[in-house]
């Protein structure tokens, strides 16, 4: 499905690893989700989505914090409100076998 690779990382991901630190990482001008152009069903399933990430911050639900930083995103992106605070960290490991990363950094 990924197509061939030379390594277990995907060459994007490397990059994006490298440039992070002279990137703007500042959280004040997110693009945020527009909630304005949603249908009403789908209205229902973001607003689930991010009372069921709130309740999983709030319950600090997470295994690894991986899953605690894409929910933290998620919720961030949706519009809501990280207990913690929320900040963009520097990108982590990126090999293929961490399925998270692809939610993570796309989101990114």
């Amino acid at each position: 499905i990924l197509g061939s690779r030379n390594g277990p990382s995907e060459r994007i991901f490397v990059g994006f690893q490298t440039e992070f630190p002279a990137l703007d990482q500042s959280v004040a001008h997110l693009v945020l989700y527009d909630w304005s152009t949603l249908s009403e069903p789908l209205r229902k399933q973001a607003q689930s989505v991010l009372d069921w990430g709130e309740l999983c911050l709030a319950d600090n639900t997470f295994p690894r914090e991986d899953y605690r930083e894409l929910v933290e995103i998620t919720v961030v992106f949706l519009g809501g409100v990280v207990p913690r605070g929320f900040k963009l960290h520097k990108p982590g490991a990126h090999h293929t076998a961490r399925f998270m990363v692809y939610k993570i950094y796309i989101i990114k």
